[in-house]
């Protein structure tokens, strides 16, 4: 354990300083593949193939099953937290992203409200520097009698 530890904090400032040159080096070449005259920008395609971009992409949670007989989820009030996140990807991919899935919650067996920590399901190509886990709300209630016959009328 300490030997990791040494490990990780060895050299931490020039690590650190690796990742920030790193991270402008990455942004100054997706700007520079946006601008230039054509000779560059073609030449800057041959060698990145595709174009990179960052979009901010709204979250849904992904449930699956009901709850026990007679109770209901209020799927208006279903919260995530956090909502949306920024995800990195090919242009082609991310400009057609509507929104990204949790993975599956399975709200079988429940008659409250449920609040859960999941990942995001995984999704080919994409980065998502979001790693941490996603806090779902899902709000299950008892059924009132009344609900109850209208859903049944409605059948």
């Amino acid at each position: 354990m300490i030997k990791i530890h040494k490990w990780l904090l060895n050299n931490f400032g020039l690590k650190i300083l690796a990742l920030i040159l790193a991270v402008i080096t990455w942004a100054y070449v997706v700007v520079e593949m946006s601008k230039g005259t054509e000779e560059e920008t073609e030449v800057l395609y041959n060698i990145f193939p595709f174009r990179i971009i960052a979009k901010s992409i709204s979250l849904k949670a992904n449930i699956i099953g009901e709850p026990v007989s007679g109770y209901k989820v209020i799927t208006s009030k279903v919260a995530l937290t956090p909502s949306q996140i920024l995800v990195i990807g090919p242009k082609s991919v991310v400009e057609d992203l509507i929104y990204l899935q949790t993975e599956p919650i399975d709200i079988r067996e429940y008659t409250k409200p449920l609040a859960v920590k999941v990942h995001l399901a995984p999704i080919g190509k994409l980065s998502i520097p979001y790693t941490e886990a996603i806090e779902v709300f899902i709000p299950i209630e008892k059924i009132e009698k009344d609900d109850k016959e209208n859903s049944e009328a409605g059948s």
